[in-house]
């Protein structure tokens, strides 16, 4: 049945429905569009004689929560609980569970036959995005406890904004690549950046890529060349900024400059898909940014100590 229980969002297109309903409503949409925008990203489920009738209980239960009940969802959802197919699945396949089942229908059906609430209001998400133009660096000094363990204190992450994504549920944050600067003062030209290392996000096994193809964005398959590191390892570098208000960014950050087109890290792996890339949170940014370093960039992940070179 594909459910974990007999609560009504005990499977997982209730939870969906649940969730992205909502998600729509805190996006701005009345009512009637968010219900035709549901209708139309679930009509796989609509079409199912499974998955049908959890989505149109799910559907008419929100609605009602929130004083958006329509006449046409509450006829479908009544149409399914009288319809004893879905309770008879029940009785065969989790007799257990049936009779609670039983119970969470008719609470349904109850609750769909009495008056709503007035309409809930629903306030709207307030996205942020990140200002930093393309070829924008900042210097982060560092002054923690983990950077005065491994002795780098006083030395600069430098961000470089290369790109943008999106963070839930819809802020345009920067991508970006790190570079640690070598003492306690921030890099002045254009050269002095580019004798700085970039600091490595993370590693994927070549072996598993062995056929030098990858997934894209769009889930095709595509042909990609690659080049691994002398353990074979192919090198990440990407790392996303959680930046969801003005306020999340530290005020700490000094603006270097404007460098377009500074030199990419080498035999770098380019993951396809954003949502892959590193995040990391500003609450975090220097244990988090100086752990990757460590890991990679000095080697002392294990998995560089289990291979014999």
């Amino acid at each position: 049945m594909g459910a974990w229980g007999p609560g009504l969002y005990s499977d997982d297109v209730t939870e969906d429905v649940r969730g992205i309903y909502v998600d729509k409503l805190h996006r701005g949409k009345n009512g009637e569009q968010a219900s035709k925008e549901m209708i139309a990203e679930f009509e796989w489920a609509c079409s199912d004689e499974d998955d049908a009738p959890v989505f149109w209980f799910a559907m008419a239960d929100m609605q009602w929560n929130y004083g958006r009940l329509q006449e046409e969802v509450k006829k479908k959802a009544l149409y399914y609980l009288d319809d004893m197919k879905n309770l008879q699945r029940w009785e065969h396949e989790n007799p257990k569970m049936a009779e609670k089942r039983k119970q969470v229908l008719n609470e349904l059906r109850k609750k769909l036959n009495t008056l709503q609430p007035s309409e809930k209001k629903v306030s709207q998400y307030r996205l942020y995005h990140c200002q930093w133009k393309v070829g924008d660096m900042y210097a982060y000094q560092l002054e923690g406890e983990y950077a005065k363990e491994r002795g780098l204190n006083g030395k600069y992450l430098l961000f470089y904004k290369i790109a943008e994504s999106i963070w839930w549920p819809g802020h345009v944050i920067p991508v970006v690549y790190i570079k640690l600067t070598e003492n306690n003062e921030i890099p002045k030209t254009r050269e002095e950046l580019e004798k700085l290392e970039y600091i490595q996000a993370s590693v994927l096994n070549s072996n598993d890529f062995s056929d030098k193809f990858i997934i894209d964005a769009h889930g095709k398959w595509k042909n990609r060349d690659f080049e691994a590191d002398e353990y074979g390892y192919l090198s990440i570098y990407r790392f996303q900024l959680i930046s969801t208000s003005k306020k999340s960014i530290p005020k700490k950050l000094s603006y270097i400059g404007n460098f377009l087109n500074l030199t990419p890290p080498d035999k770098e792996f380019i993951m396809e898909i954003k949502e892959n890339i590193r995040p990391i949170d500003w609450k975090k940014v220097e244990e988090d940014v100086l752990t990757k370093y460590f890991l990679y960039n000095k080697r002392e992940s294990v998995i560089y100590g289990s291979l014999d070179r």
